[in-house]
């Protein structure tokens, strides 16, 4: 595995095909949602009759294809530090 952090994107295609990025894990699958598990958090897609069509854990990239109705993020991202983090007292 690579030594640096994944990105994660997400591209829709007519909500009939999803691709996505930075996917470690698929968590669950059914016809009507895709759990997946990121770096920072998981994510989740909500739809009917989604199919994962290819997913490399490798490349951590995964398709799926259905109707997409909802894609959410859950779970906690890691705390992150930078410039334009707010300083707490």
């Amino acid at each position: 595995m690579a030594d640096f952090e994944q990105e994660n994107n997400i591209f829709i295609y007519d909500r009939k095909k999803l691709e996505a990025t930075g996917i470690t894990d698929v968590i669950a699958i059914s016809d009507t949602c895709v759990e997946m598990a990121l770096e920072e958090g998981n994510l989740a897609v909500d739809g009917s009759d989604l199919k994962i069509e290819s997913f490399s854990s490798g490349t951590r990239k995964i398709s799926i294809s259905g109707f997409v109705s909802a894609v959410s993020y859950y779970g906690k991202p890691a705390a992150r530090s930078g410039f334009f983090r707010r300083k707490r007292d």
